[in-house]
């Protein structure tokens, strides 16, 4: 087993593109939930209320050929783990630069 800490966090949800943004519309009681009807997502009647993510921009966190070949959800992925990094190393007092996160994983037997 391999200990692990938590000294960073990110954040890409309908209430902040990061962390602390993301804290401060939660302390003032927003909402990033949205009634679906009358809008270009209205076409599952099952659906009422869906989060949309606004002003993203992938291009802060990975180049543009990465940008064009990863899907939506996972270019969110990228820039809160890219956050994460950032501030785990202001923590720990170390600076770094930003750069496309590469993950290694092992195969899942």
């Amino acid at each position: 087993m391999v200990a692990v800490a938590i000294t960073g966090l990110g954040a890409i949800t309908s209430l902040g593109l990061n962390v602390p943004t993301l804290w401060q519309n939660i302390v003032s009681g927003k909402s990033g939930i949205i009634s679906v009807a009358g809008t270009e997502h209205d076409i599952n009647p099952d659906v009422k209320v869906f989060g949309k993510i606004t002003d993203f921009d992938p291009g802060r966190y990975m180049d543009d050929k990465a940008v064009r070949r990863t899907d939506r959800f996972a270019q969110f992925a990228v820039a809160a783990a890219q956050q994460a990094k950032y501030l785990s190393c202001m923590v720990l007092g170390v600076r770094v630069q930003l750069l496309p996160v590469l993950a290694h994983l092992p195969k899942i037997q």
